[in-house]
């Protein structure tokens, strides 16, 4: 399949998040996607950059459709005003050691105004700018825009560029923030407050506590959320 192959979906019936979780869609009033990139020029100790300028394409699309300061909440949830507005998980496939495929799907909730309860610390661009008269369309041209941009920046090999907007957006950076650590049965319920310094090129979230650098992989900690 040609690399750039892009699908739409009006309606998700089992939207996926990161680890198993579900992304609530209301039919026709969000913008689903998956998009077919071909990243074989990218290292196989750099993947997570792929996963930075795809969330920068992201924030910046929104930045671009509203006047929101946009955050990416490590690895690369999308929020505005505490609440995340997007979503991303990026499926790889791998010939020895390189990518051969990346499936890239986004969701951006754009009209919705309804969540269920366990999706409360969801928002939308519509609930964020009420004033505006938001249409999928739009949304789907500008976030291709913004990501085919980022792309060929990552492409030609300008990802110390992307980690800096990353690391501009990134949610509580330089701030205390409270986390949870897993037990010896892999129970989050362990307590930690520590110093977002910034995501290293592994991809790994790095904290400072008491002067000692901490290094986290995704899945093994988790935000603690007012």
């Amino acid at each position: 399949m040609e690399e750039g192959v892009q699908i739409v979906a009006e309606h998700q019936y089992k939207g996926k998040g990161q680890r198993g979780r579900v992304w609530h869609v209301e039919a026709g009033k969000n913008l689903t996607t998956s998009i077919l990139l071909q990243p074989s020029f990218l290292r196989s100790t750099r993947i997570f950059d792929l996963s930075k300028a795809v969330a920068v394409g992201v924030a910046q699309a929104i930045e671009d459709l509203s006047d929101l300061a946009v955050h990416i909440k490590w690895p690369n949830d999308i929020y505005v005003n505490g609440k995340k507005i997007a979503g991303i998980l990026i499926e790889n496939q791998w010939g020895g050691s390189k990518i051969t495929e990346s499936i890239i799907g986004i969701g951006i909730n754009v009209l919705q105004e309804d969540f269920p309860p366990e999706a409360a610390r969801a928002t939308s661009l519509k609930i964020a700018c009420p004033t505006v008269n938001f249409d999928l369309e739009d949304v789907r041209l500008c976030l291709n825009g913004r990501l085919e941009e980022v792309y060929l920046n990552l492409r030609a090999g300008q990802e110390r560029i992307i980690d800096r907007i990353y690391h501009s957006h990134l949610f509580q950076k330089d701030k205390i923030q409270s986390f949870l650590l897993p037990d010896a049965e892999g129970r989050f319920n362990q307590p930690l407050r520590a110093l977002i310094e910034g995501v290293n090129t592994a991809g790994e979230l790095v904290l400072k506590k008491n002067g000692e650098t901490l290094c986290f992989s995704v899945g093994n900690i988790e935000y603690v959320l007012g």
